[in-house]
């Protein structure tokens, strides 16, 4: 039972402390090139640090402020077929500040006045 405990302990501290990741493994994880997650980077200013990779909480809270994220963000749907009528009655957008205004179809039939 110790190994199970240890191993626990172990995982709760990797995921809590904030730890880099390097540029390969990002791009790895995501389908790119390192040089493209560097440049891509770097566009906002975002820079990491020589064999310790970017830190992942500082990342998560630059992008976040790039998308501002902590703004209520107003959207439109184009295409209200059964997806895009599902993706408006999804309720779950309100908790991470995302609001929909409007839905968009080439079929006049798909028009409902809320």
């Amino acid at each position: 039972m110790k190994f199970k405990d240890e191993f626990k302990k172990e995982m709760v501290r990797k995921l809590l402390l904030p730890s880099g990741k390097g540029a390969t493994s990002l791009g790895r994880e995501i389908g790119v090139t390192p040089e493209q997650v560097r440049k891509d980077f770097s566009q906002f200013g975002i820079k990491g640090k020589r064999k310790g990779g970017y830190n992942i909480n500082e990342l998560v809270f630059t992008i976040n402020g790039i998308f501002r994220k902590d703004e209520l963000q107003r959207v439109i749907l184009i295409g209200m077929g059964n997806i895009g009528n599902a993706v408006l009655q999804y309720r779950g957008f309100s908790k991470i500040m995302i609001q929909i205004v409007a839905g968009f179809d080439i079929d006049p039939s798909k028009y409902k006045k809320k």
